[in-house]
């Protein structure tokens, strides 16, 4: 979830969480260790199931935000614990450490938390 509303996905969808959760239970077949092709596919399909009067163009540049997650333009795919781990810290230092954003979810600051623990990273 943190990783698609990372990558700009959320921003096309009226209801980010629960659309992009909707995606993910519908590509997703271990919750517990998505594949980054899983979680691409997750991507497209609330892109392309769960927005509403987003100018193609738009469209585009979600659909191409995620791609990012199989290709990083040097020909080679990206390490899955790299991304996870790249999200979890631009999200921490964003919510936990300068404070200037809202949560998406409820809980996020100690699923953030959890999730630096987890990488080993620090806000």
């Amino acid at each position: 979830m943190l990783v698609l509303l990372e990558t700009g996905v959320g921003r096309y969808l009226e209801d980010p969480v629960p659309d992009l959760l909707n995606a993910l239970f519908d590509e997703v077949d271990d919750p517990e260790a998505p594949t980054l092709w899983e979680t691409y596919n997750a991507a497209t399909r609330a892109l392309t199931h769960y927005t509403r009067g987003v100018p193609d163009y738009e469209l585009a540049d979600g659909l191409a935000n995620a791609s990012q997650l199989l290709e990083t333009g040097y020909n080679h795919i990206p390490e899955p614990k790299e991304i996870g781990r790249q999200a979890v810290d631009r999200r921490s230092r964003a919510l936990i450490e300068d404070g200037d954003a809202e949560p998406y979810w409820e809980s996020e600051p100690e699923t953030l938390r959890e999730l630096m623990e987890m990488h080993e990273t620090e806000a």
